[in-house]
Order: structure tokens, then C-alpha cells, then sequence
């Protein structure tokens, strides 16, 4: 059997105190597990009590990125789909009011950097699980101790050490274990298999733990991700305790989300008062589901639902609806957005909600060189019609700056045919002086057809053999004036 790495405990009777709202963060214990002092664990509980935090909206406070970071409930400002009816996929776009982020950390947002998203499991999921594993209603809310005996869980980032935490069984599992988006291992298994009460799921769980049901598990890592949930369903004789099933079930991980504006000069008025905001697109991933056809991505599904709760909230005549992602600043320093200095010539080629950071990159750029010849984007689309993303938003260059080109429309071609097509250009700005290409997008279909178009456009405009063309564009990449973003 796997290690039990987490367990609940009782609240020891000195610490109980019934002012106490919901779990919202971690005591200090002493080093052997117990209390230093009942003093003092009375009064570290205490002080959560004055800060106890809503987790309906943000997780419970030991669930922090690395420091100094902090998860803040960015409200919900505005909320637009920005796809339409037909489109493969759905786009939504995002303006978050940050103007009361915490300002201790040294760091701005910054064009082109991504905001960190600590998104929870939808309530329905917890409570299916939940329910497959007979866990009382009763407790599901009820503050515990949990105690770890090592690693980070439930933390996202820190130290590898045991713990012990006051919070709720319904916490753990809505903002700290990954229901859904990882196949299933045989650890899982095997902690199923030990308490199944049926026979032949028992010999099904123990088979797929094997090494002669090695063929099988693999199959079914390699399918679509089987959720927890659907585990549960499919071998209802077990239900192992949920200590146990905590131990062996990834760690819930942030999610990142390119900024889509200038952070800098992005600013309304809203009740009288000047509010800071940040933009951001999100494209909901599908994928095939056991019991509704299809279901969301954990990051995007969540998003998606908040969106259509804001946008249910406005359209039923809320002046202004509240509703919250919980986010923190992330990757201010990620290749898209450390590179942007220079005023040298710039190339943005992307596809889908890809293109969403170029839209800021565009609208500083626009700004400080005062002309449109300093910036070109390649776009790419499957039908403008439906799912253009930004069309009109870039700025009053807009038509001489940006190329569109639709797969599924028109010519019907890709984003890494009109490299090839604009290869004069291409090969200007990757031999100007701070010259610079970005790529962002899918790294399957765009991101590897835009590197090929770069390796082809290298041959011909510089003729250069294939491996020659490829080190050329590697050494531009060591010299930060290529730089792709896929995933």
C-alpha cells in the first residue's frame, strides 16, 4: 500500500473556539507535532479568526505560491465573450481591478508578463466525490486538523516538511487535490483495490496495478484523462477513506494567463474612484466526458462559469455584480515580457487566443515609437467571422499594422503559410539592429509549422542549408531576439 501521508484530526479541545469562521489558514505547531503552548496556539487561532478569509471566493490562506507572492480576489470588473455562436472554440475576455493588490511585492505587472490563477474544483464535482465516498454531510464543512507527515501538500510552493493545518475537509478537496486533469496512477489503483468490497472489482483494481496488466494501465493513461470522479462511479464497491485517497491524488497547480493589455495605462472610473485593471483572454479547452459528452478544462471551465455568472448577474439588472478570480502575479518575467525594451522592428505571429499578449505589446508599442512601421502581427484565425479575437482593439494603426489569415475561410490558409508569403519582411527584422520575432500560440500545428516557415524563409533569403538556417534561428534565440511562447 502507498505511505498515508495526510490525516484528520479532532481539534484538540483548548484550541476550540467557537467564534472560529471558515478554516482560512495554518498554525504553527511545535516541533514534535503538539502545541508549543495552549497559550499560544489559543492565540494563533485567534488571529485567524480576525483574518479569516471567504473561501467561496479564495483559497484558504496556506495555499500561497512561492513568496512573496499572495492569491488576491481580483473582482471582476467587465466579462465578454469574445468568439461567436459557431465558433470551434469559445473565447472570453477578462478586465480584473487590481487596485487593491498588495503592494509589498517589488514586482508591476508588466506587458506581456502572465498572472498566476489558483482555480478550485466546481462544487458539483467535490460533492460527487464526496458522495461516492460516504463522507458524512455533516463534516464536509466542519474545521479539522490536518496533519502531514511530509512533502509541500497541501501548499503550492514551499518546503518539503510536515505539517499541520486547521481547515475543512471541503477546502482540501475543492482548492488543493486535482480531480480531474491528470490520468489516473497505480497508486490510485492500488488504494482502490484494497478497499473494494467486490470481488471482481477488486481483481479488476489489483490487474491494473500489476505488471500483467501493465498493456492496460497504459491504455488508460494514454486515453482521455479518467477523472477521480468517474473512478468512483465505475467501482462503486470502493470507497476508501479520504486520508488515503489524499495521499496518492496530484496536487491542484496554478494555472498562467498572458496579460492581453498595457498594465501601465490601464485605468477606469468606477464610484468615483480611479481603479486599476489588468486584461486577459481565456479559451475554454473541451475534452470527451464520461457522463455529459464533453467537459471543460479545470482553469478555463472555471473561468467560463464565472464569466456566465457575471454576464447572468448583469442581464438580470445588477449594476455590479461580484464575482472573483483568484490570482496573483505570476510570470512578470517571462520571455514575453522581459524582452520588450528595445525600439527596434517587431514581428508578433500567433494563433487563437495566442494573439492575446501582442494586443498589449501593440498598444505600448503604437505609443512610444509614434509610427506604424515598428510592428507587424500575423494572425491566425479558422474564420473571422466567428472567432477573430481583439478585431478592432489594437489600436488606430490597426489595418496596417495586423494581417489575418483564416484556415477555415477565404484562401483557407495558416498562420506559417504567410511567413513564408511575408519572407522579405521576416528576414528584415530578424537582421535589424534589436530586431525582434515573437512566436505565441499551440506548440501542435503553430508552433512547430511557424518554426519550420522561419528555417524555410533562413534558406531562401539567406541561402542557407536546412541545419545552418535551424542555427540561425537558435542563435537568435541566445540572443533574445527570437523568442516563441507555445504550449
Amino acid at each position: 500500500m502507498p505511505a498515508k501521508v495526510v490525516s484528520f484530526k479532532p481539534i484538540p479541545r483548548p484550541l476550540s473556539i467557537p467564534s472560529l469562521q471558515m478554516s482560512d489558514s495554518g498554525i504553527s505547531m511545535g516541533p514534535d507535532g503538539d502545541a508549543s503552548s495552549t497559550t499560544s496556539a489559543e492565540k494563533a487561532m485567534e488571529a485567524m479568526t480576525l483574518e479569516s478569509l471567504d473561501t467561496a471566493i479564495q483559497p484558504p490562506k496556506f495555499v500561497q505560491p512561492h513568496p512573496p507572492y499572495h492569491v488576491y480576489p481580483a473582482k471582476i470588473h467587465t466579462a465578454r465573450e469574445l468568439t461567436k455562436d459557431g465558433a470551434e472554440k469559445r473565447t472570453y475576455h477578462f478586465d480584473l481591478d487590481v487596485t487593491n493588490y498588495p503592494d509589498e511585492e517589488s514586482n508591476d505587472f508588466k506587458v506581456g508578463g502572465a498572472i498566476g490563477v489558483v482555480a478550485p474544483n466546481e462544487d458539483s464535482v467535490v460533492d460527487d466525490v464526496f458522495d461516492r465516498l460516504m463522507v458524512p454531510r455533516f463534516i464536509r464543512d466542519k474545521q479539522t486538523l490536518l496533519s502531514t507527515t511530509n512533502g509541500r501538500w497541501p501548499t503550492v510552493w514551499g518546503d518539503d516538511k510536515p505539517r499541520e493545518l486547521v481547515t475543512t475537509r471541503r477546502d482540501v478537496l475543492k482548492w488543493c487535490t486535482d480531480l480531474q486533469s491528470y490520468p489516473p496512477t497505480k497508486t490510485v489503483f492500488r488504494v482502490l483495490a484494497e478497499h473494494a468490497t467486490d470481488e471482481l472489482e477488486k481483481k479488476v483494481l489489483t490487474f491494473l496495478c500489476s505488471a500483467q496488466g501493465q498493456g492496460t494501465f497504459c491504455d488508460i493513461r494514454t486515453g482521455p484523462h479518467v477523472t477521480v470522479s468517474q473512478l468512483l462511479h465505475a467501482f462503486p464497491s470502493s470507497q476508501p477513506p479520504l486520508e488515503e485517497l489524499l495521499s496518492v491524488l496530484q496536487q491542484l497547480m496554478p494555472r498562467f494567463y498572458s496579460l492581453s493589455n498595457d498594465p501601465h495605462d490601464s485605468y477606469q472610473m468606477r464610484d468615483q474612484k480611479q481603479h486599476r485593471l489588468i486584461e486577459i483572454a481565456v479559451t475554454v479547452h473541451e475534452t470527451s466526458d464520461w457522463r455529459k459528452g464533453s467537459r471543460t478544462g479545470l482553469g478555463s471551465g472555471f473561468f467560463e462559469r464565472q464569466a456566465r455568472r457575471f454576464l447572468d448577474a448583469q442581464a438580470a439588472g445588477e449594476p455590479n455584480p461580484e464575482f472573483y478570480i483568484p490570482m496573483f502575479k505570476g510570470l512578470m518575467a517571462n520571455p514575453l515580457a522581459k524582452e520588450f525594451n528595445s525600439d527596434g522592428p517587431m514581428l508578433l505571429i500567433g494563433a487563437g487566443v495566442g494573439i492575446a499578449p501582442f494586443r498589449g505589446f501593440v498598444q505600448r508599442r503604437l505609443k512610444q515609437a509614434n509610427c506604424a512601421n515598428k510592428v507587424w502581427v500575423l494572425q491566425g484565425i479558422r474564420d473571422s467571422l466567428v472567432d477573430e479575437i481583439y478585431s478592432g482593439e489594437w489600436g488606430v494603426h490597426e489595418e496596417e499594422v495586423k494581417r489575418v489569415v483564416q484556415s477555415r475561410r477565404g484562401e483557407g490558409r495558416y498562420v506559417q503559410e504567410e511567413v513564408r508569403n511575408q519572407a522579405d519582411l521576416v528576414w528584415y527584422i530578424a537582421n535589424a539592429v534589436d530586431g525582434r520575432v515573437f512566436v505565441c500560440g499551440s506548440s501542435k500545428g503553430m508552433g512547430e509549422g511557424v518554426e519550420e516557415a522561419l528555417i524555410d524563409v533562413a534558406m531562401s533569403k539567406g541561402n542557407l542549408e536546412r541545419e545552418e538556417a535551424r542555427n540561425f534561428w537558435d542563435l537568435k534565440k541566445e540572443a533574445g531576439q527570437y523568442i516563441a511562447e507555445t504550449w
